[in-house]
């Protein structure tokens, strides 16, 4: 990873609710904590479950960021003249969402494999202690990096290369929904397009039918799983679409043909390539769920052997209680209670 350009601004909440942003006049030096920190927020953007992929609004009256970012793109406009507007309009927004009461605000610039990226996020602060070099306990502020809800990205190479495309553009929705998706509708004029949760829920269900059909033994089938739950995982590690060619070549290597044809004929909507979904992609390898005050989960290899599914009944049975489990039911049954 390169860190090109990394600046951050304070935002604060003022006693009337408003949010008002202090601007730094020079940009962070690029050297490994910069960096460091913007690898880590873009890893964390990357691997939260809950976000969404689309495209920047071209309506001016709209979108007033996009003047100032295709400014910055044409070099018309320096990287910390940008931000400040960043800083500017998220102040605004924030405002009117009600969605922090203060923190950093990050804009980088960078470079992560081959792709170009412009990164915000807010990262909020937490009190914590630390050891001085007396051995002397002190409360100090870190950055909670573990727990960051509003942060986006923009493929700098998708948008020069394809501006018409609906998915340059990654935000986090986070436990917010649908406010986070109206904040950055207003504050940078991005617009979801693709789902990438219901489009890895489409996968799985296209490579599980597929496998059903090619006369495969268990073993083999969950082989094949695999090595598709590896390449996805993979591109999304690289921030890459996933692509039917992809798994299709993945598949290939097995010695097994047609998936693509396959897959087009059942749903042509992940046709082109899509973002990836990890907690969906994995039930490729994992079952899971929970409701009633229940939660079940297993590897996929056990269905139908160790774990057995009665749909007339409704009932999933159980062979070999796990041990943990085991001891936690004996030890109830010696205290002679059933609950």
């Amino acid at each position: 990873m390169k860190t090109h350009n990394a600046v951050i601004h304070t935002l604060n909440q003022e006693p009337d609710g408003q949010i008002t942003c202090r601007l730094k006049t020079q940009t962070l030096p690029k050297d490994d904590t910069t960096e460091a920190l913007c690898l880590q927020v873009a890893q964390i953007l990357h691997s939260k479950p809950r976000k969404a992929y689309g495209m920047l609004t071209a309506e001016e009256d709209v979108n007033p960021f996009l003047q100032t970012f295709q400014a910055w793109l044409a070099d018309d406009v320096q990287f910390l003249e940008m931000s400040f507007d960043v800083g500017k309009r998220a102040s605004l927004e924030l405002a009117k969402y009600d969605l922090v009461r203060g923190g950093y605000l990050l804009v980088s610039h960078f470079t992560m494999m081959t792709t170009e990226y412009l990164l915000i996020a807010i990262l909020s602060p937490k009190a914590t202690l630390s050891v001085n070099q007396e051995l002397d306990v002190m409360d100090t502020e870190s950055l909670d990096l573990s727990n960051i809800q509003i942060a986006c990205t923009i493929n700098l190479n998708e948008y020069r290369a394809n501006p018409g495309s609906n998915k340059y553009t990654l935000f986090l929705k986070g436990r917010t929904g649908l406010k986070a998706t109206h904040f950055f509708q207003d504050f940078i004029g991005a617009v979801p397009a693709i789902d990438a949760k219901a489009s890895s829920k489409q996968l799985v269900s296209s490579v599980n039918e597929y496998l059903s059909t090619q006369g495969l033994d268990r073993d083999e089938k969950q082989e094949s799983r695999r090595a598709v739950l590896d390449y996805c995982s993979q591109q999304i590690k690289i921030g890459d679409d996933i692509t039917l060619e992809g798994i299709g070549d993945e598949l290939a290597d097995r010695g097994l043909d047609g998936f693509i044809s396959f897959a087009k004929g059942h749903d042509d909507t992940l046709d082109g390539g899509f973002p990836g979904d990890k907690a969906t992609l994995n039930e490729l390898r994992t079952f899971k769920g929970s409701g009633g005050g229940v939660t079940l989960s297993f590897d996929a290899k056990h269905l139908g052997e160790r774990v057995r599914w009665d749909p007339l009944r409704d009932t999933l049975t159980i062979q070999g209680v796990p041990p943990n489990l085991l001891d936690q039911l004996q030890r109830l049954a010696s205290n002679g209670t059933n609950a």
